[in-house]
């Protein structure tokens, strides 16, 4: 529970800009893996190999590295023909893929690289093995995710290899944030479906600011196919929903709850100048 609170604050505070693929200019050779019915993209490289991708900041990337299972490899990191990294990978084998290049492969490492303002190229050197390499980058975003001053539990949602933060909101339990107005905010809904529940569900979403009539959202959704609750096998994420509501001037409270007995989850993101507004 301690690790969970904070890696939930981690998320909280960092927000969420789903990752893109970073673009290939040479070296490796094309591959892919599926991770729970995703295709990810990766390059295959053999001793002495070098995988080069064209990255523009401001930006945070993520580079995923893969080995065959139960070895150890060496790489070496460059900006622009400058070191950043060097280090051993030997992660766990993994239980959810393998690669048609190598076989049983392990666990991705995830090597974090902030990426400065304009046009740079990250490369990805085999120091002595075979290996898998794939780069992702995240724009600086204007929108951050907030964390609410109530809630009936915090969750961590596992899309692939992201990680999102979401808070129950439950019949029992809303969901309440105080916050900035003076602009728009986006909502992400997901009902949370019991092993029980099957097929196409209807739900609805209250939500209100202050003491204002609320306003009654209605949804339809399905159990997502790859997403889950990071801890908790028990209980399934349907697809995500999402709103946009506008908040007027001045400090406000906004409460979330279902109508029904259904709990969901939600996540608010909101733009950096309401965070700041006083």
């Amino acid at each position: 529970m301690f690790r969970m609170k904070y890696l939930l604050v981690f998320i909280a505070l960092f927000g969420i800009v789903f990752a893109k693929q970073a673009k290939h200019t040479r070296g490796g050779k094309k591959t892919n893996i599926v991770v729970k019915g995703k295709k990810y993209t990766y390059w295959y490289l053999k001793k002495g190999d070098e995988a080069q991708f064209d990255i523009t900041g401001y930006a945070n990337a993520k580079i995923y590295v893969r080995t065959q299972g139960g070895s150890e490899q060496n790489i070496t990191v460059n900006m622009d023909d400058k070191k950043v990294e060097s280090l051993t990978i030997k992660e766990k084998t993994s239980k959810l893929t393998s690669s048609k290049k190598l076989g049983i492969i392990t666990k991705a490492k995830t090597i974090p690289i902030k990426i400065p303002r304009g046009k740079h190229i990250l490369s990805v050197h085999s120091d002595d093995g075979k290996i898998l390499v794939r780069v992702t980058y995240k724009k600086k975003s204007s929108d951050i995710t907030m964390a609410p001053q109530k809630h009936d539990g915090g969750m961590v949602l596992v899309v692939g290899e992201q990680e999102l933060g979401y808070y129950r909101s439950s019949k029992n339990k809303a969901v309440e944030y105080i916050l900035n107005g003076g602009g728009t905010v986006t909502l992400y809904t997901r009902l949370i479906f019991s092993p029980a529940m099957l097929g196409t569900q209807h739900y609805k979403l209250k939500v209100q600011i202050d003491s204002e009539k609320p306003t009654i959202y209605e949804f339809e959704t399905v159990a997502s196919s790859v997403s889950y609750f990071r801890g908790d096998g028990k209980v399934i994420p349907g697809k995500a929903k999402k709103i946009k509501i506008k908040i007027p001037e001045k400090k406000h409270k906004i409460t979330i709850q279902p109508e029904g007995t259904v709990p969901v989850a939600v996540r608010l993101m909101i733009p950096i100048s309401l965070l700041k507004a006083k």
